[in-house]
């Protein structure tokens, strides 16, 4: 669903914003003391209105008498919540949860309110649990979001439709929220933050949460100043959906740039002459993350390797010259050198020119020189 090459603009801007608020370049979201203050407090609500809750010591036998519903309310009105506008300030009619409120002072269907949260927070259908919070409150979206979220957070997160819709066509994905509460509009919701989360923890190296991917969005769309595309992001958002995924294949060495490496190379490997297509990869020479759009999918870019010479390279062990030949970093010791099979002999079997622009990238900016 989400745009890789969006999603990279966005990325960088969002690493941009984090080093500028904070001065330490963005490694993780708990090591940053900007993002830690900025979205850490969402953990803190978390764990807070569970403990409030305490929805694990609930009995059939307390449904009716009107605890459930109150442990729900303080739940809600945590004073460092800010994810739903319970606040009175905003007026009775216009808090989301009123109706608890007005249901506990005249003991009215308080019983029907009370198996509603005893189905949703002890029970495990919580798409009809959603349905139930529904017809309860109505469709208060940020409301009913909150309730499934403090029930698990590795599943579900906070809700705010105006910004995650402007986070989303940033990201070019095409679903809405705004005035579109429902189980199903919430769950492809979620979804999206899961492929979220996963190009985060690609980029990352590391383990992030789903709340952590939900961060992000809400950084890109609500924290950072208006953005304006670069010229290369134009470019791209007028290219057709065919020539985006030529872009896009060329991330992880597939289509139209493998086909031409392959021809390049003569169906081998540029270094060792393997022909064995299965093993062969299609390899950037200037890593795709840090490419503009012809520089993503130029052929000369790229390298076919086997898949020992692939890691070495893309991990900065191994890189080759202006003219082809291999440099092994010093951080490799010469015995895993050597069991790699690596050593001073082996070049690239012929180069352009214009290659070395991006040979001259990755021996300055990717190979490991101590």
């Amino acid at each position: 669903m989400i745009d890789i090459v969006l999603f990279k603009n966005q990325y960088k801007r969002f690493k941009e914003n984090v080093f500028k608020n904070s001065g330490v370049e963005f490694k993780s979201y708990s090591s940053n003391p900007y993002t830690e203050l900025e979205e850490g407090y969402k953990y803190d609500i978390y764990r807070d209105a569970r403990k409030l809750l305490r929805f694990e010591t609930w009995k059939e036998s307390d449904i009716g008498n009107g605890d459930i519903a109150r442990s729900v309310i303080n739940a809600i009105e945590l004073p460092s919540n800010n994810l739903v506008q319970w606040q009175s300030k905003y007026g009775d009619e216009k808090r989301p949860h009123h109706i608890l409120h007005y249901a506990i002072s005249n003991a009215l269907k308080i019983k029907d309110y009370d198996s509603v949260f005893y189905s949703l927070y002890r029970e495990s259908d919580d798409a009809k649990s959603s349905s139930s919070l529904i017809k309860l409150f109505g469709r208060k979206y940020s409301l009913i979001a909150y309730l499934l979220f403090i029930k698990d957070r590795s599943r579900y997160t906070p809700i705010a439709p105006q910004y995650f819709d402007q986070a989303f066509l940033l990201l070019g994905v095409e679903f809405s929220t705004n005035k579109k509460c429902s189980w199903d509009n919430y769950s492809t919701f979620n979804n999206i933050l899961l492929d979220l989360k996963g190009l985060l923890t690609n980029e990352l190296q590391g383990e992030v949460s789903l709340l952590d991917a939900h961060s992000f969005a809400w950084i890109i769309a609500r924290k950072i100043e208006e953005y304006t595309p670069s010229k290369d992001e134009l470019k791209y958002l007028k290219l057709s959906e065919k020539e985006r995924q030529v872009i896009v294949k060329a991330r992880n060495g597939q289509g139209f740039f493998r086909d031409v490496l392959l021809k390049y190379w003569q169906n081998a490997c540029a270094v060792t002459g393997c022909k064995e297509k299965n093993l062969l990869r299609a390899s950037h020479i200037k890593p795709w993350s840090e490419c503009d759009l012809e520089e993503a999918i130029d052929s000369f870019n790229g390298l076919l390797l086997s898949p020992t010479l692939d890691a070495a390279f893309d991990k900065g062990f191994i890189t080759f010259d202006t003219v082809g030949n291999i440099l092994i970093s010093p951080s490799l010791s010469n015995s895993d050198a050597k069991i790699l099979g690596l050593s001073s002999s082996l070049r690239l079997k012929h180069i352009d020119f214009r290659h070395k622009p991006y040979l001259v990238y990755h021996n300055e900016f990717i190979f490991r020189e101590n």
